[in-house]
């Protein structure tokens, strides 16, 4: 099977994505910091060559897209097991109704100007970048109740698995919990 192996961790890209051009824009890429909670403990996925995995999403409602690509799949019957369903395995991670189709994804994008927080803004800050940029965040507090929310929360939460060890997804029904956000 030499060949049709590749490290989860260098296959998958992430982007938060703006505009139109930062689809092709390499910068904007980063890699997960782990994979072995998606694809097992060797973070390998089995079958492919040239394998790359796309997740983006829209910069603010963070809308999904996934795409993924590659040069070669395994002869199943050479290899004697099949090419990893890698769609089936990041289904399970990604919040319902991502998006497989680029020109969707592009239309989504035109709606990100009407996003707005969700819940109550309760603090902000303005902090001066190295090369003197300034940046300014806001922090809200949100409730799970408030309309669309819940939907929004599935969509940020789906990134947890991919940088928190030992991750699992929150009880949205516990009361006890509490939602902030730094924008």
């Amino acid at each position: 099977a030499g060949g049709v192996k590749c490290s989860a961790n260098d296959a998958i890209e992430f982007k938060l994505v703006r505009n139109v051009q930062d689809i092709d824009d390499e910068e904007k890429a980063f890699p997960p910091d782990m994979t072995h909670q998606v694809f097992g403990d060797s973070e390998m996925i089995f079958g492919y060559r040239g394998l790359k995995v796309s997740i983006y999403y829209t910069g603010s409602k963070l809308i999904p897209y996934l795409r993924i690509s590659h040069s070669e799949v395994c002869n199943t019957k050479e290899h004697g097991v099949s090419p990893d369903d890698i769609e089936k395995l990041l289904a399970q991670e990604l919040p319902p109704g991502y998006l497989t189709n680029l020109d969707t994804f592009k239309a989504a994008l035109s709606d990100e100007a009407t996003f707005k927080p969700f819940g109550e803004k309760i603090d902000s800050y303005t902090v001066t970048t190295k090369n003197g940029e300034e940046r300014h965040f806001d922090v809200y507090f949100a409730k799970m109740e408030k309309s669309g929310f819940q939907k929004f929360h599935e969509r940020i939460q789906s990134f947890i698995k991919f940088y928190i060890d030992a991750a699992s997804y929150i009880d949205v029904d516990d009361p006890q919990w509490q939602y902030y956000f730094l924008f």
